[in-house]
């Protein structure tokens, strides 16, 4: 069996408005937040980028990373960060919370652990 910790991170901001402030837009970085989670499972096989892992309710997500670590003997894996919606009525700011808000919670229903200094 093979030990691995998935980590994904959920974002304050649509994809396009945080890919726009992050590579043209620097004096606004500080207006973005992200919430990154983690979860712990053993595997049959060594994980590999594009492998989507689920297990009951929880699902992995594309995996788009994966380092080993040989002294701790597990792998670290990243998939693709969540965004809240960017649709036309999202563009309020408060849609964005509440759709920020409704993927942390889905994320936690889904067995994902929010990381902390202690994670």
């Amino acid at each position: 069996m093979f030990n691995v910790r998935v980590y994904k991170s959920i974002w304050n901001k649509g994809k396009r408005e945080v890919d726009e402030i992050l590579h043209n837009q620097p004096k606004r970085i500080q207006e973005l937040k992200s919430t990154p989670y983690f979860y712990d499972i053993s595997i049959e096989f060594p994980p590999f980028v594009n492998l989507v892992i689920s297990s009951g309710n929880w699902n992995s997500g594309k995996i788009t990373r994966v380092r080993w670590d040989n002294d701790k003997r597990q792998f670290y894996c990243s998939t693709e960060d969540e965004f809240p919606s960017e649709n036309e009525r999202s563009r309020h700011i408060q849609t964005q919370e509440v759709d920020e808000e409704h993927l942390k919670n889905k994320c936690l229903r889904g067995g994902w652990q929010q990381l902390t200094k202690e994670s």
